[in-house]
């Protein structure tokens, strides 16, 4: 069965690294803090990559990893982030296999939306699974 869960979070940390600023290229690396509230508390830690072409934000890609509490459960898992930039809301894909702790056999799908006064909000359709065991 699967459980949505939903609310704001904020970013508390943004670390910007410029790699490249020439040509109206300006690419980045990032590394990013936020923490998550509502049906899941936890704090996700991003690190990303980013372009900017002629001082529009064009696309970004990044690994996050969320830890916290979900559904009555501790763990952790990973998110792959691959999306032109501006578009709204993004979605992002669960690595599979990625749930450590009570969060192992975690599976869905994950989305985050960006308000026009600069809150955030996710939504996460998820399902905890049959873990696998050994063969």
């Amino acid at each position: 069965m699967t459980t949505r869960a939903t609310g704001p979070f904020e970013v508390e940390d943004f670390s910007p690294e410029t790699i490249l600023d020439r040509d109206g290229w300006d690419l980045g690396r990032i590394r990013l803090t936020k923490r998550f509230h509502g049906d899941l508390e936890a704090t996700g830690t991003v690190e990303m990559l980013s372009a900017v072409i002629d001082g529009t934000p064009t696309a970004y890609v990044a690994i996050e990893q969320i830890e916290g509490r979900l559904g009555g459960r501790s763990g952790r898992f990973l998110l792959q982030h691959a999306a032109p930039s501006g578009e709204v809301p993004i979605r992002l894909s669960m690595i599979a296999g990625s749930g450590r702790g009570d969060w192992a056999g975690l599976t869905g799908e994950f989305s985050i939306d960006a308000a026009d006064d600069g809150g955030h909000t996710y939504v996460f359709d998820y399902t905890f699974g049959e873990v696998p065991g050994p063969r």
